[in-house]
């Protein structure tokens, strides 16, 4: 009988000290750091009621527990970048700004089209970011969203709002020195040489493949020149369909067929055209080009010599592309050619008609 009541007594003991500690739990405190945030409606619906500071005030300063929520929102509407962007600007505003949940931004941005805000978050992740993994991930971060706006720029052809961009990140992020030389050549393939000289000086004595790079183009627009007669030239024409034809030389040789391109900012050749001539294209820098299916991404030769007839530009840089043009034609005709010139097709006459600027 002893023994049965003592062993009740320890479970009654047993069974206050756990009720003490049940009731005296703090139920205040996030849920643990595994919990799943449709295990807590009433915080997930203080989120999509855009209700940030209640949503702020229940992570207690838990960078997890935003996080988590922001990754439990599948909505792919604009509606999404701004509850996330609020949430973090809450946040940050209560306990200071988190690099990991300013990327978090950045990649809702970036997948919803909206590079431009995505680069003004970049930049302020870059002031975050310390020690070469974070300043690493901030590198990834750009190039990735640089690379999807710039095709899209690329694609619809707006080359001025692509120079702003590149122009813009040595602006805000001076160290990036690859943006200079991302800017330099997009200048030189606008042919605004006097323009490629500004980014291009600033990086030429960099360490490394990019100060290389800017000194062999600071050579190139240096040894840049126009050559022709004062007089008016005019320029057989041949159609293939609804467009003109020109026969070109390249090098003081090579015989090519160019379609006339005045949409393209860069002259084009196929690849396999260029290589036949000697240039190895592995190395060569590389830059972004519409094509008639995609934009890609293409080295940049610079030709010793382009020419049509009389008129000829020495140091020319062109695409090395794989083309799918009309049979015997090898490539573009492009406006950093052209633009050298004053020129009309004379579509009666079949001619091309140019006179140095």
């Amino acid at each position: 009988m002893r023994y049965t009541l003592t062993i009740t007594l320890i479970c009654v003991f047993a069974l206050g000290l756990f009720a003490g500690w049940y009731l005296a739990r703090d139920t205040s405190r996030p849920p643990p750091l595994n919990y799943e945030v449709s295990d807590t409606p009433s915080t997930f619906a203080h989120y999509i009621a855009h209700d940030m500071e209640r949503v702020v005030e229940l992570s207690e300063g838990n960078v997890d527990f935003i996080h988590r929520l922001i990754a439990q929102d599948k909505d792919n509407s604009d509606e999404r970048t701004r509850r996330v962007t609020a949430l973090v600007e809450a946040f940050s505003a209560a306990y200071g700004a988190q690099l990991r949940l300013h990327t978090s931004v950045i990649e809702v941005l970036h997948s919803a089209g909206q590079f431009e805000s995505a680069l003004t978050w970049i930049e302020a992740a870059d002031l975050l970011a310390s020690g070469i993994e974070e300043n690493e991930m901030v590198d990834q971060l750009l190039d990735s969203v640089t690379e999807s706006f710039a095709s899209e720029l690329v694609f619809l052809k707006r080359f001025e709002a692509l120079d702003q961009l590149y122009e813009g990140i040595t602006y805000a992020m001076p160290e990036r020195a690859r943006y200079f030389l991302k800017l330099g050549m997009l200048r030189i393939q606008m042919g605004n040489y006097d323009g490629a000289m500004v980014p291009l000086s600033q990086i030429q004595n960099v360490h490394g493949f990019v100060g290389v790079q800017a000194r062999e183009l600071i050579a190139q627009v240096e040894t840049n020149n126009v050559q022709m007669n004062d007089d008016l030239e005019e320029v057989a024409l041949s159609k293939t369909g609804n467009q003109f034809v020109i026969d070109a030389y390249l090098d003081r040789g090579r015989e090519v067929r160019l379609l006339i391109d005045t949409g393209a900012a860069m002259t084009v050749i196929d690849d396999e055209v260029i290589q036949a001539l000697g240039y190895n294209l592995n190395g060569k820098p590389r830059e972004l080009f519409s094509t008639a299916n995609d934009v890609i991404e293409a080295p940049v030769v610079t030709l010793d010599e382009l020419s049509l007839g009389q008129a000829t530009i020495s140091a020319i840089a062109v695409g090395a592309l794989p083309l799918e043009m009309p049979s015997g034609v090898d490539g573009l005709l492009g406006m950093n050619f052209l633009r050298h010139y004053d020129f009309r097709i004379d579509q009666n006459r079949s001619v091309l008609l140019v006179r140095p600027r």
